[in-house]
């Protein structure tokens, strides 16, 4: 597994663009550190997909913003939507978010069924952290079995 950590300017992005900080997971725009404005936004393929996967199961998740822009791209790798998980839900939830983490690790699997090759995945993950309010970044780009041990990071922060 192949994972980096690191600050995210997330916060004064939501602040930049007028957005409230969400309190339940939430599915990001891919490129919401580099857009400059709202209409710049655009969102994996997948966001929808799962999305609806987590409320067929019972997990809540905000929208930030209306999915407007998606982006398919043509590669044999996944690359997921940027995931945000707010402080509120893993201190009062954090099993939640070990089955939402679980749900989109199996959809991932699902997505590599009878494909040969490479099984390679590219996710981000954005955590509000109790240290002095920030947002910690979690880039993982790795193979699909690495990802059941994105759960102990996330709680490490």
């Amino acid at each position: 597994m192949n994972y980096t950590i690191e600050d995210s300017p997330l916060l004064e992005k939501f602040t930049e663009f007028n957005l409230s900080k969400p309190e339940a997971i939430t599915f990001l725009p891919e490129n919401i550190e580099l857009a400059q404005s709202n209409n710049e936004f655009f969102f994996a393929d997948s966001t929808v997909d799962l999305r609806k996967l987590l409320r067929l199961n019972s997990i809540e998740t905000a929208e930030l913003i209306s999915i407007t822009n998606s982006y398919n791209r043509k590669s044999a790798d996944f690359y997921g939507p940027a995931v945000f998980i707010s402080l509120s839900l893993l201190t009062q939830n954090p099993d939640l978010v070990s089955i939402a983490l679980n749900l989109i690790s199996n959809y991932i699997y699902d997505h590599f069924k009878g494909k040969t090759g490479s099984k390679n995945v590219k996710l981000e993950i954005y955590v509000e952290t109790k240290k002095n309010k920030t947002i910690k970044k979690i880039n993982y780009d790795g193979n699909a079995d690495g990802l059941s041990q994105l759960n102990e990071i996330i709680k490490s922060l």
